[in-house]
């Protein structure tokens, strides 16, 4: 877990109005999604950490918490998701996202009781549950795991926007209101086949290997309230269609309608896409498929479209509105305190990422250049361009090292300020090796 300092102007802020405590950090408003958590518990500042009461922030955010005063114990639950903190302790225990978890968490402020109330560091709780967390104008903000430009698009953006951001979003971070099926996969084939209803995008069905997920929009998050194990990870769709799984878990909806169906997939340099429908009987007709190696397209059958013919926009589900970016003047720069890497290769990639994005954030394009895996930079330099800024507030991931493609993902969220507005989101940086063995950036999405 990422540890990130207050910034000097709020620090000064504090400073000046009085010996730090709680009637100095009762001046930090906690926003969360553009509303103010009303609590009589002010925030805590602890060596340059806020410290906030964990029940009116986690009940915020639509989390349940339960204390064990024997043990001097607080857990937070959301969906599947559980984070058990301990009174005193810099350690946290993260479980239940998948079957057998058990992760720990290291805490920059251990969890401490003050005033008969639990406190524990804002980030932890906060990025646990894939809430960014930011300080702008003098406030701290909790801000949707959704970016200001997917909110619009998923709340009024056309089908086809939004069923593109939707599975963007899905493949990125996916929550389950029961510990998650684990994938299994029997060859190097990867791939991903959604099931849209039709005139739908907020509601869906993913294959990926042989689990099959039924995927709504709760709150403002992709959760999964249906699993299923199928009987192979081949002809994935057919075995779907014909209702060949088992391990089922959740509550499956009966739908009687028409699939808008998109597919993809990749196994080395080779990938392909394919769209189509299954009508109200269950029947599958592709409407267009392309083929690519090594970049180049070799096949290519009708076309591939994001929507039916004649196909409407009307979702059963709902998002929350879209909150504002903020407001006030933007400081570019980076406010992230980089964690020390596992091994001797995280720490390269960590450190990689911190060159970049403070070499993006200073529009030093020499810098920049000298972190990629390419000498070709061109592509990215639209991360350079003089309207746009760009304030890096956290380190959202640290992916698992990926043997099969030989690439490491960091994922950090940014703040981005252009032609006058801010909006929140978070870009992955991936590293991989040259043949030489030297690590650099190769992509930033």
């Amino acid at each position: 877990m990422m540890k990130k300092l207050v910034p000097a102007a709020v620090l000064a802020l504090l400073l000046a109005s009085g010996p730090i405590g709680a009637h100095a950090a009762a001046a930090i408003p906690l926003m969360v999604r553009d509303k103010p958590v009303q609590t009589d518990a002010a925030p805590l500042l602890s060596n340059g950490r806020v410290l906030v009461p964990l029940r009116a922030a986690a009940e915020a955010l639509g989390a349940d918490v339960s204390w064990d005063a024997k043990l001097q114990t607080a857990t937070v639950s959301k969906w599947s998701e559980r984070v058990k903190l301990t009174i005193g302790k810099n350690k946290a225990q993260l479980s239940g996202a998948y079957p057998g978890q058990s992760d720990e968490l290291a805490l920059d402020a251990p969890a401490r009781m003050t005033g008969g109330r639990v406190y524990v560091p804002l980030r932890l709780l906060s990025q646990t549950f894939g809430y960014p967390v930011d300080w702008q104008d003098g406030k701290v903000y909790i801000r949707s795991p959704l970016g200001a430009d997917d909110q619009t698009v998923l709340n009024g953006g056309s089908l086809e926007h939004a069923r593109k951001a939707a599975m963007k979003l899905a493949l990125g971070r996916l929550h389950s209101e029961r510990p998650a099926l684990i994938a299994k996969h029997d060859s190097e084939y990867y791939s991903n086949t959604f099931l849209f209803p039709e005139g739908e995008a907020l509601r869906f069905y993913l294959i990926q290997g042989d689990v099959v997920s039924w995927i709504e929009m709760k709150e403002d998050a992709f959760v999964a309230t249906w699993q299923a194990r199928l009987k192979s990870d081949t002809d994935e769709l057919s075995l779907f269609l014909k209702q060949q799984w088992q391990e089922a878990q959740g509550s499956k909806p009966a739908l009687q309608k028409a699939f808008y169906v998109h597919s993809s997939g990749m196994m080395g340099d080779s990938n392909d896409e394919e769209s189509g429908v299954v009508d109200a009987k269950g029947t599958y007709t592709r409407t267009g498929y392309r083929h690519i190696i090594g970049g180049t397209a070799n096949v290519e059958e009708g076309q591939i479209v994001y929507q039916l013919d004649g196909e409407k926009r009307q979702e059963t589900a709902k998002i929350l509105p879209p909150e504002s970016a903020g407001t006030g003047s933007f400081k570019p720069g980076v406010a992230i305190d980089f964690p020390k890497g596992a091994d001797a290769d995280e720490e390269t990639v960590l450190q990689l990422v911190k060159a970049n994005v403070a070499a993006i954030a200073a529009k030093d394009k020499a810098a920049f250049r000298a972190t990629l895996s390419s000498s070709d930079g061109d592509y990215f330099d639209f991360l350079l361009a003089p309207g746009v800024q760009f304030r890096f507030t956290e380190l959202v991931r640290i992916a698992p090292y990926d043997a099969e493609t030989g690439r490491k993902n960091i994922e950090i969220g940014y703040d981005k300020s252009e032609d006058g507005k801010t909006r929140h989101s978070v870009y992955t940086f991936t590293a991989k090796k040259d043949k030489n063995g030297k690590w650099g950036i190769a992509n930033i999405d």
